[in-house]
């Protein structure tokens, strides 16, 4: 089944990454933490609660827009132009069908999501580096809240 449902797979993640929704999440990605940089300097006082704060929502956050406008529209546009038709004539049932653009669509989530980890990692490493003062606990538990936080996410 795995033979039938993989260029499914392939087909889908590489539409995901190529969708200009996956490049708006990941420059979304950016801009939010290039704010949490400029609100830590706006901050009194708790500079590491309100970073890590910050760091973990704008990452919830892309994967929620990635989810709710790249993979919401493709059924839509697979009706839409008549590529569901072409392929469900073939023999493939519904089932490996929509199991192929799901998987197809976790991977790329697991993609995007893996670029805004890093990128909100770095971010949160810099401003330790800047303000270490203010972070109370050691920042490999930073390290591990963060990676904890990515594997629930997913």
């Amino acid at each position: 089944m795995f033979e039938r449902i993989y260029p499914f797979i392939k087909i889908t993640f590489l539409e995901g990454i190529r969708n200009k929704v996956a490049i708006g999440v990941i420059v979304f990605s950016l801009v939010s933490s290039l704010a949490n940089i400029i609100i830590i300097n706006l901050v009194a006082q708790d500079i590491g609660k309100v970073a890590i704060d910050f760091a973990l929502s704008s990452f919830s956050m892309t994967g929620l827009l990635l989810i709710l406008f790249a993979c919401g529209s493709s059924l839509y546009r697979d009706i839409d132009k008549k590529t569901i038709s072409l392929v469900l004539s073939r023999a493939i049932s519904r089932k490996e069908y929509i199991l192929g653009k799901f998987l197809g669509y976790l991977l790329t989530l697991l993609f995007v999501s893996a670029i805004s980890f890093v990128i909100g990692f770095l971010t949160l490493y810099l401003i330790k580096l800047t303000h270490i003062r203010y972070f109370t606990s050691p920042f490999s538990g930073i390290f591990w809240g963060y990676l904890f936080s990515f594997i629930s996410f997913v």
